[in-house]
């Protein structure tokens, strides 16, 4: 008998009738500890490519992140998806920092955003300290939401004022602009509201 036979024999549970059964691993066995771990970037590359429809690299674009950014890669191209993305980046940039200051709350709609995809973190060289003061910062937050508040008011269509509204506060639900890996109706006319408010951009 070899020595790894007897190991083996002395690892195993004998069980009434002769049989036996492996004993679980000791302490100084890790061999069950070093099985292949899920990558949770790949996790949520998958549900990114299982919502959007895109593959692969094409799916980390952090513009698929929101519905009406997923609305904006599917409907426009070149120049007009780089403007329409910037403005909706600005709109909800405005839109966040005025609840953040003022109402004390992210106003981020629930479902926004379709699983966690680290990003490289690099410092923006030309990044400044903000040295305004607390009301100084909630009164820009406040001026800058309420020109765009008056750019979307001033849309000719009360549609195009909720689909906007949906993609910012997320309460006509999930699902409202994009759904089935395509834009839906809401979302159709939420980018062709947002073409009309990239007319004049709003001052900042």
């Amino acid at each position: 008998m070899t020595s790894k036979t007897r190991r083996a024999r002395k690892r195993a549970i004998a069980l009434a009738g002769g049989a036996s059964v492996p004993q679980p691993p000791s302490g100084r066995d890790r061999t069950h500890t070093n099985q292949p771990k899920d990558d949770a970037r790949m996790t949520a590359m998958t549900a990114r490519e299982r919502m959007t429809g895109h593959t692969g690299k094409d799916a980390l674009d952090p513009a698929l992140g929101t519905d009406m950014g997923r609305c904006i890669v599917a409907l426009c191209q070149g120049d007009e998806r780089a403007t329409l993305l910037g403005a909706w980046q600005a709109m909800s940039a405005a839109h966040r920092n005025y609840r953040m200051l003022y109402i004390g709350q992210t106003g981020d709609p629930q479902g926004a955003a379709i699983g966690f995809i680290p990003e490289r973190m690099e410092t923006d060289p030309s990044l400044r300290v903000d040295i305004r003061t607390h009301d100084e910062r909630v009164a820009a937050a406040k001026s800058g939401w309420a020109a765009w508040q008056a750019r979307i008011a001033a849309l000719p269509w009360p549609q195009m004022k909720w689909a906007i509204r949906a993609g910012l506060e997320g309460f006509m639900g999930e699902a409202t602009l994009w759904r089935d890996q395509a834009p839906t109706i809401q979302g159709r006319v939420a980018v062709d509201a947002l073409r009309r408010l990239t007319v004049d951009k709003p001052a900042k």
